[in-house]
């Protein structure tokens, strides 16, 4: 809007000249809600310079955005990194923390003129030196640690106590330095002193590695339930005859769905109680069988067979030697069978509709 169309914004609307007093409350009210642009520009500039205004009025509000989310996270910082613990074995990189510490330094006089350590060392240099540990594994920054505690740890004269020294790059630093650039805390530094004085220079193992649970499942046990389950497959079972739909593997062993693993395992609990033998609870039970038995399954209630065809089923998978009339005899009395069961359940079907049609009758 042009400066000019700003002075007479109430001039037209025809209030001015009415009364000095409501004139002066006019004026008043322009120059406060409607005042004078300060710079103005042509109306010539180029699309490219109007979005660069645009952009740069937008700019206006980001210092104070930005201003806000640094003062958030300089509260946020001073309280978690306020006297900052060294030994910290935080897995982050801070360069504020980094900072902080230089600043602070470690309050020790093995540096040059008696300075203390930390002087030393840059910031990116202590940046790359805590990313380079961090970047390594649990096992491998202890013999990082190790390998830089041997041969600077000294036995006392007349004490069975040792005395460590630590070096960085060639530079003598305090223990506050030292856990500091490589991420550690004070009482995993002191877990490998005690390791290194024991074992020497070799990589720490943890004491339940190598040992046997106590509540560990006997081996004799686990083959009992595997003879157990095996011989019952072995019985009751049904092998496939070759290549089936709906199982990948023709090796499959199956139960009929009639049985369950729960009534299994308390058959299997009876017969180990009998005969004097440690027994083991059902999810043990289970487990043992998903893991040694795997190929011995039970049948779902759709894909069970009843005992005629399975009685065909074997007699055909065991005619691979037999004559070509077997054979065809075989398959024959199978087909007969199939077609008798078809019958049968088309009679019960038409005999459950007609059920259900007299039930509607009644009831209407």
């Amino acid at each position: 809007m042009d400066s000019s169309e700003d002075n007479h914004t109430f001039s037209e609307s025809g209030l001015r000249g009415i009364d000095e007093t409501l004139q002066r409350e006019l004026d008043t009210v322009q120059a406060v809600y409607f005042p004078p642009e300060v710079e103005q520009y042509s109306s010539s500039d180029s699309e490219g310079e109007s979005s660069d205004n645009d952009d740069t009025s937008n700019a206006l509000f980001e210092p104070t955005i930005s201003t806000l989310c640094n003062t958030a996270n300089n509260t946020l910082n001073e309280d978690l990194c306020e006297n900052p613990e060294p030994g910290d074995s935080s897995t982050e990189v801070s360069e504020e923390l980094i900072h902080n510490f230089l600043s602070v330094s470690c309050q020790c006089s093995l540096g040059p003129n008696e300075q203390p350590c930390s002087s030393l060392f840059t910031e990116a240099t202590v940046f790359e030196l805590r990313s380079q540990c961090l970047e390594l594994t649990s096992d491998q920054l202890d013999m990082l640690i190790l390998g830089r505690l041997d041969g600077h740890t000294k036995e006392r004269v007349g004490m069975k106590r040792y005395r460590s020294y630590y070096f960085v790059r060639g530079h003598q630093v305090c223990r506050k330095t030292f856990l500091f650039l490589h991420c550690i805390s004070k009482k995993r530094l002191l877990n490998l002193k005690s390791h290194l004085r024991s074992n020497g220079l070799a990589p720490r193992v943890h004491g339940n590695q190598k040992g046997t649970p106590h509540n560990r499942t006997p081996h004799s046990s686990l083959q009992n339930v595997v003879s157990f389950i095996d011989n019952y497959a072995q019985r009751e079972g049904l092998s496939l005859p070759g290549r089936v739909p709906g199982y990948k593997s023709f090796r499959i062993k199956l139960l009929p769905t009639s049985t369950t693993k729960a009534e299994l395992w308390r058959s299997y609990k009876h017969a180990a109680e009998v005969r004097g033998y440690t027994v083991v609870g059902y999810t043990q039970f289970v487990q043992t069988w998903n893991d040694f038995l795997p190929f011995i399954k039970i049948m779902q209630p759709s894909t069970d067979l009843c005992h005629t065809c399975q009685k065909n089923t074997e007699k055909i998978s065991g005619c691979s030697g037999a004559s070509e009339e077997d054979k065809i005899s075989a398959v024959e009395a199978h087909q007969d069978h199939l077609r008798k069961a078809k019958r049968e359940r088309e009679i019960y079907n038409s005999a459950e509709k007609e059920r259900l049609k007299k039930s509607v009758f009644v009831r209407a």
